[in-house]
C-alpha cells in the first residue's frame, strides 16, 4: 500500500515540475522580433513590379522612380514619371510590416492638377537585405489607381460613358490584385 501512495504522490510532483516547466519552455522558444528599420533607411529605386505575378513593362519614367527613407520615419517618393515629390512618414511594425503614409486623390482642382491627401497604407516585407527591397500588398485596382503608390496611375475618364460603362468600370475597379514592388539600393 505504501507503494502505491509514493508512486502516486511522484506522478503528482512530476505534473507540477512539467507544468511548472512548461511557460519557460514556451518563453524560451519565442521568436525575437527583428527590427529592420536600419535596413530600409536609405535610397530605393524601382526596378520591377509585379502584378498578380506578372512582371509589368515599366516605362523609362517608372524605372527612374525612386524614394528617399530617412531613418527619422520620413521619406520623399520622387515619381519619375510625373516628375513629382510626395512626401509621407514611414513606419516598421509587427515583423514585416512596412506603413507608408501615401498621398491619396481628393479631388481635381480647377487648373487640372489634383488635391491629395494623406493615407496609410500597409505594405508586407518579403525581402531586406544591404541591396534589395521587396514590397507586397494586396488591394483593389481603384485604390491603387487613387495612391500614389511608387507612380501615379492613369485616372478613370468617364465622360460620355453610358451606364453600362460605368458599371463595367466599376467592376474593373472593384478587382482585388497583389502588387509587388522591386527596388534597388541607389546612390543617387
Amino acid at each position: 500500500m505504501k507503494k502505491h501512495k509514493s508512486v502516486s504522490f511522484m506522478r503528482k510532483t512530476l505534473l507540477i515540475i512539467s507544468v511548472g516547466l512548461l511557460p519557460i519552455y514556451f518563453f524560451s522558444c519565442e521568436k525575437k522580433e527583428k527590427d529592420l528599420s536600419p535596413q530600409l533607411a536609405g535610397t530605393w529605386q524601382q526596378e520591377q513590379i509585379f502584378v498578380d505575378d506578372t512582371p509589368q513593362i515599366l516605362s523609362p519614367g517608372e524605372l527612374n522612380t525612386y524614394f528617399m527613407m530617412d531613418a527619422n520615419g520620413v521619406y520623399r517618393l520622387f515619381d519619375g514619371v510625373k516628375n513629382q515629390e510626395h512626401p509621407g512618414t514611414w513606419l516598421f511594425s509587427d515583423g514585416d510590416w512596412l506603413n507608408l503614409s501615401m498621398d491619396k486623390i481628393q479631388g481635381q482642382n480647377k487648373d487640372g492638377s489634383y488635391k491629395f491627401g494623406q493615407i496609410l497604407v500597409r505594405f508586407t516585407i518579403l525581402n531586406v537585405n544591404v541591396n534589395d527591397l521587396e514590397l507586397r500588398i494586396k488591394t483593389f485596382l481603384f485604390e491603387r489607381k487613387l495612391t500614389v503608390m511608387f507612380t501615379l496611375m492613369d485616372q478613370d475618364n468617364t465622360t460620355g460613358m453610358t451606364g453600362e460603362q460605368l458599371l463595367a468600370l466599376d467592376t474593373k475597379n472593384k478587382q482585388e490584385h497583389t502588387y509587388r514592388y522591386i527596388f534597388k539600393k541607389a546612390n543617387l
